[in-house]
């Protein structure tokens, strides 16, 4: 925003600002009181500022300038872009419904719509999970810029995480491992029968399997 110049009305002597066309007169010329005058007039119009961004302040305006803080926030060492920025903008486009609307009413019910976008695309609850708090995370930075009031982030945190066995989120699948129990006697019986053995003397060499106190060596 900016604010109005304070000016000298040399035929009056007084100190004044031109606002809407209109002149209003603030003291004395380069007296105390026309500076404390200026000052609080300054001070008010940037808070009347801010509390008009705030309700004009769209969804789609706050990605907008969320995604480019976090293209310069999440760099590496050599100033590449890391992946958190492009997880941060596939995750907050899951607002694309509220796109047009106050970012200050986006509130817990429209986050639990969001997530249920994700659901019903297929996302796994963990994934689902990290997108939502990536999306609260944009209320909060928002919050901290004074683009927000706090209000709105409070509430959003108030969504608590999807549950293992309680949505109807799919969960990630199990993958085997073969220091897990049934994938380690698999890989035994496999590597036996093409003439590997077990043995449990390290000193062989051969591939070791850290943790189960064996390692295979040729028979």
């Amino acid at each position: 925003m900016r604010l109005p110049k304070l000016c000298h009305h040399k035929p009056s002597g007084r100190a004044f600002v031109k606002l809407d066309r209109k002149f209003k007169y603030l003291g004395k010329w380069d007296s105390d009181e026309a500076r404390r005058q200026y000052r609080g007039l300054c001070d008010e119009l940037l808070r009347e500022g801010k509390r008009s961004n705030i309700t004009h302040l769209t969804i789609d305006q706050l990605r907008v300038a969320f995604s480019a803080h976090c293209r310069g926030y999440y760099v590496d060492a050599t100033g590449q872009q890391t992946g958190e920025a492009t997880s941060i903008e596939s995750s907050i486009r899951f607002l694309d419904p509220w796109q047009d609307e106050p970012a200050a009413q986006f509130g817990p019910r429209k986050l639990k719509a969001a997530r249920e976008e994700m659901v019903e695309a297929g996302l796994v609850r963990t994934s689902i999970n990290q997108r939502v708090r990536r999306i609260v995370m944009m209320f909060a930075w928002a919050v901290a810029d004074e683009l927000l009031p706090s209000a709105v982030h409070q509430a959003l945190t108030s969504v608590a995480a999807l549950r293992k066995g309680r949505s109807k989120a799919a969960e990630s699948p199990r993958q085997s491992h073969v220091g897990d129990g049934f994938g380690l006697r698999i890989a035994s019986s496999w590597l036996k029968s093409t003439g590997w053995r077990a043995s449990r003397d390290f000193q062989h060499g051969g591939m070791q399997h850290g943790g189960t106190g064996e390692s295979w060596t040729t028979a």
